[in-house]
């Protein structure tokens, strides 16, 4: 995340992370929380909840969001069942 304005952020609650189907994320070692809510509605498969590393950003700073991911695959054949 980058604060390019000029004056500070306001407070960051959450980021919210829209994914394909079969995406799964974790942030230090907590599997983050998902919904298919507005994601469809959006042409997404899910959406992802991300905690923000801090409250807040101090104009011209930035901060690191470390996710790790895994995809899952699902065979043609395993879709149909």
């Amino acid at each position: 995340m980058h604060n390019e304005m000029s004056d500070q952020a306001p407070e960051i609650y959450g980021i919210y992370f829209y994914t394909g189907a079969g995406w799964e994320f974790t942030q230090n070692n907590q599997e983050c929380s998902l919904s298919v809510g507005d994601a469809l509605s959006l042409g997404f498969a899910t959406c992802h909840f991300v905690k923000p590393p801090v409250p807040r950003l101090v104009k011209g700073t930035w901060a690191q969001v470390k996710l790790a991911e895994r995809k899952s695959w699902v065979a043609h054949s395993e879709a149909r069942n």
